[in-house]
């Protein structure tokens, strides 16, 4: 064994953490709905039941204020758009549903269906 190879073969392995789906209670359930729809309603700025893209670069672009922690330059608006759109959108129809904005909640909590 090379001097190289010995030196990292005491260095374990990292694995991914492993996240176990859970169950909620109905009324963790409730509550974890009733903030998501705060947080859409954010997000819904015309109140059309649905989420586009300019929408939530209009929301991101609203963090960019002076003196605020947190500025975005267009690109990255650009880019955290389309991130938004890619996660939640799951019938890639260019809109996020209240629906498919709280699977992709549940989702992202490691919560089943």
């Amino acid at each position: 064994m090379s001097e190289e190879k010995a030196a990292t073969s005491d260095i374990p392995e990292c694995e991914a953490p492993v996240i176990v789906p859970r169950k909620l209670s109905p009324e963790e359930a409730e509550q974890i709905r009733r903030e998501a729809v705060e947080v859409f309603d954010l997000y819904d700025v015309d109140k059309s039941g649905y989420v586009d893209a300019t929408e939530v670069e209009n929301l991101f672009r609203g963090f960019n204020t002076e003196g605020s922690l947190i500025t975005f330059t267009e690109e990255e608006l650009k880019e955290l758009s389309a991130e938004f759109m890619k996660i939640g959108d799951a019938n890639d129809d260019g809109k996020v549903t209240f629906d498919e904005f709280f699977k992709a909640i549940l989702k992202d909590e490691g919560v089943e269906e």
